[in-house]
């Protein structure tokens, strides 16, 4: 089990973020520059996981910008 595993157990059962997101990711640097890459992660409730999305894409430090992120439980979908 890696790292991310190990933080997305302990997000959900000891943390209880329950609330599952996907969400495609644009890789501005480094040996995926340019590709888009699908991921899912783990939030206390979706204006948190908003949240947390825009200031990732807000950010000059992140390598990658947030496209659109989708709410695992509802099917809401949001593009940044």
């Amino acid at each position: 089990m890696n790292e991310v595993e190990q933080l997305e157990i302990l997000k959900t059962d000891y943390l209880g973020m329950k609330l599952k997101v996907q969400y495609n990711k644009f890789m501005l640097g480094g040996h995926f520059d340019g590709k888009t890459i699908t991921e899912s992660m783990h939030f206390a409730n979706w204006d948190k996981a908003c949240n947390w999305a825009g200031k990732a894409t807000m950010s000059l430090d992140c390598p990658f910008v947030i496209l659109d992120m989708t709410n695992l439980t509802t099917g809401e979908k949001e593009h940044f």
